[in-house]
């Protein structure tokens, strides 16, 4: 189940970035851990959800 942020919070789930970049949530997640992107956060817990930067996101969405 993906959770939509409001559409003009600054932060957004790996599952949108996913939406907005065409892909998959886990390969969204294996960016994060390779570094293509500055992590905001991530919740505590083994299934917890990362947090992005939408500025971030969809500055790599245009550039794709």
């Amino acid at each position: 189940m993906i959770v939509a942020m409001k559409n003009n919070s600054p932060l957004i789930s790996a599952a949108e970035a996913a939406v907005l970049l065409g892909g998959n949530t886990r390969t969204v997640q294996r960016w994060i851990v390779r570094g293509d992107f500055t992590t905001v956060t991530k919740f505590p817990g083994l299934r917890a959800p990362y947090i992005l930067s939408r500025d971030e996101v969809m500055s790599l969405a245009d550039n794709k």
